[in-house]
């Protein structure tokens, strides 16, 4: 994109396109195709080797810096308009913090499957309230609401949205709190007037519906641009972080579960009863995207699908492994003694037989570094057996009609935990099939390492 024309301007009180210029060469791109100026918002761009924004210089010492871990996950944001200290806010997983430059940190709200706890108070007297979110198909967040008196529920926002995400502002769009994760549930950048969307790849631009940086699996989509958003089919489809997700089938082709893995690989429900039902390898989506599979991105689908069905420990680990065989044999590969956790045997059964035919991991860290690796990582005690998660993806589920029923994250090197009971290690309240930490109850982890 060279230059944008809008002939209705920059409306005030509109969240529109700020474009009032005219003429060409208004985006300017670096070698890499990221976009390091934008004339119509005044804005100089920086880049880091993930090419990913870490600085936003809008001039006149206003500037937002951006700062990521290792693995290029943005951990934290530091908005500076050169008059005032600087704010800082720190995105730890689920909790966000805020501070000034030179003050206390504060829990600012934690992020929930509903919606957001979020403190009115300090750190020292915490008030906290809940918001609940009311989601679309596409898991835009339409409605924001909080526990009124007298039963009641008192909205705090609405909104509704152009295809491509801009808001209707302003008379269909209203808001009393200060949430800012909207459409597809993303946090919108709103300093200085930004008002892109962060969705951890990339940032969109809702106003004109492109990305500002080339899609990393921009070769999958030959067909496409690679500032394209959801294959110009919004109504449709969704793009859960700038990238792509493999599709997960029931047995009736709905769309189950996304796993935004970076792969276009399809996969569809496969059996009669819990007892021999697995997820089977079934061709490639029709998005446009290279023939390819990613195991990790198989074996996180049916971890995700067995913690929300399951409650048998020894079936979900032979769910997790028919469907890790599937994949594995997708890529022309095959796994030794993949029997052992792709029957229907008990616990008591896996255990011994982990024990008599695989070499055991030294450590839990050995456990999570092969897991990591893209194998398939069993744990036994003799009573319970589990999977270890191997990387961290971004998971959307759907119900049967298309709708958007709930997003999550799996991250790399945690437990699948599947046994109908309660306990200390779960993440998330109440779960009692989930994704735990791994060091509880004297698991031995074997690794089934494909070739």
């Amino acid at each position: 994109l060279d230059y944008a024309t809008d002939a209705s301007g920059d409306i005030a009180g509109v969240e529109d396109f700020p474009g009032t210029l005219t003429g060409a060469n208004h985006y300017l791109y670096d070698a890499n195709g990221n976009l390091r100026r934008d004339d119509y918002r005044a804005l100089n761009l920086y880049y880091n080797s993930f090419n990913l924004p870490w600085e936003l210089d809008f001039g006149n010492n206003k500037k937002v810096i951006y700062i990521y871990d290792g693995a290029g996950q943005k951990i934290a944001k530091e908005v500076s308009d050169g008059i005032n200290p600087a704010v800082h806010t720190d995105y730890l997983g689920q909790f966000v913090h805020e501070y000034t430059l030179g003050g206390t940190s504060s829990l600012k709200y934690i992020i929930t499957s509903e919606g957001r706890l979020k403190n009115k108070g300090t750190n020292a007297a915490s008030v906290w309230e809940w918001e609940y979110n009311l989601t679309d198909h596409l898991g835009n967040v339409r409605v924001v609401f909080r526990p009124g008196t007298s039963n009641t529920a008192e909205v705090m926002e609405y909104n509704n949205y152009f295809p491509f995400g801009m808001k209707m502002t302003p008379y269909l769009c209203q808001t009393t709190t200060d949430n800012k994760y909207l459409y597809n549930g993303k946090e919108l950048q709103t300093d200085f007037g930004l008002n892109w969307y962060d969705y951890g790849a990339r940032f969109y631009d809702p106003s004109l519906g492109r990305w500002y940086s080339v899609d990393p699996l921009a070769e999958k989509y030959r067909r496409w641009s690679p500032y394209n958003y959801g294959v110009d089919n919004p109504m449709r489809f969704i793009d859960p972080d700038g990238m792509s997700a493999s599709d997960f089938k029931d047995k009736d082709d709905n769309l189950i579960i996304h796993v935004d893995d970076g792969s276009n690989a399809v996969y569809k429900l496969d059996g009669t009863d819990h007892t021999n039902e697995s997820f089977k390898f079934d061709g490639y989506n029709n998005q446009g995207g290279k023939d390819e599979v990613s195991v990790e991105g198989a074996v996180a689908g049916a971890q995700d699908y067995v913690t929300n069905n399951y409650d048998k420990c020894n079936q979900s680990v032979n769910f997790v492994g028919r469907t890790y065989e599937s994949a594995t044999e997708a890529q022309g590969k095959t796994v030794d003694n993949i029997r052992i956790v792709n029957g229907n045997s008990l616990a008591q059964g896996i255990t011994k037989d982990l024990a008599s035919k695989v070499t055991a991991e030294k450590s839990v860290a050995s456990a999570q570094e092969s897991a990591g690796k893209g194998n398939l990582v069993v744990g036994a005690n003799g009573g319970h057996v589990v999977t270890m998660t191997t990387k961290t993806f971004d998971v959307t589920r759907y119900n049967t009609s298309g709708s958007i029923i709930g997003n999550k994250q799996i991250i790399g090197g945690k437990t699948t935990n599947v046994n109908g009971s309660a306990r200390p290690t779960n993440i998330g309240p109440g779960k009692l099939n989930s994704f735990q930490n791994p060091n509880y109850s004297g698991m031995i982890w074997y690794s089934f390492p494909a070739k």
